[in-house]
């Protein structure tokens, strides 16, 4: 953990402060990239239950405002899973739970993409860098 605070400034932009843009939401997690990062944040719209995310550019640019589809979903999404990690990317929200949540227009695509990166120490299709090991 600490090795990732000390590596962050880098990631954000040799140092630069982080300003969240006013057009973004306060809920919204920033996800650092190489090049770039991404404002993420995502709600269960109470009127249809449908999830719906935001991903906006570092500068504040919507990228995807939209519903959003989890990698496994025979599985609901529920309001207390909705914990946004700084794992994602432009198309790819990453939950506290380790669950992925990819954008309805993209979904194929990039759940393609991802079945694909899977490694064998992923958990029935949750990312292996968040899911909390097994207790004995």
């Amino acid at each position: 953990m600490r090795a990732l605070l000390f590596l962050l400034p880098f990631f954000v932009g040799c140092g630069e402060d982080l300003v969240r843009p006013s057009r973004v939401s306060t809920d919204s997690v920033y996800s650092p990239g190489v090049k770039r990062g991404y404002w993420q944040s995502c709600r269960i719209d109470k009127e249809n239950g449908s999830l719906w995310c935001t991903i906006c550019r570092r500068d504040g640019h919507v990228i995807f405002d939209e519903i959003f589809e989890a990698y496994d979903p025979d599985l609901p999404v529920l309001e207390e899973d909705l914990v946004v990690v700084p794992y994602g990317s432009s198309n790819t929200i990453v939950l506290s739970n380790g669950r992925l949540l990819f954008p309805k227009s993209e979904y194929s695509r990039a759940r393609q993409y991802w079945q694909q990166a899977q490694s064998p120490d992923w958990v029935d299709g949750r990312h292996p860098r968040i899911v909390p090991p097994k207790r004995p």
